[in-house]
């Protein structure tokens, strides 16, 4: 038998019974419901704001590979001359 529940919070692990969560201090009054589970996530509110964290996350990801490229290009130059 489960005697204990994960708060949704905080992922603290919490006896059935238990006044309050002893990670975060949550309660029922202040959301360990099923309703609030995903209260505290920073999820995009659209599409839109989705769609420029992608083009962020792919720029970001698209200029570290073009340092990557030329550091690996002036060691060779280095090691070269």
């Amino acid at each position: 038998m489960n005697n204990s529940f994960i708060c949704p919070n905080c992922g603290t692990e919490v006896r059935v019974g238990s006044a309050s969560c002893t990670g975060c201090g949550s309660d029922d009054n202040t959301g360990w419901s099923d309703d609030t589970i995903y209260d505290g996530i920073d999820l995009p509110e659209s599409y839109e704001e989705h769609s420029k964290f992608q083009d962020k996350k792919k720029n970001s990801h698209l200029f570290s590979v073009f340092v990557g490229i030329l550091l690996l290009l002036l060691f060779i130059f280095g090691f070269l001359f």
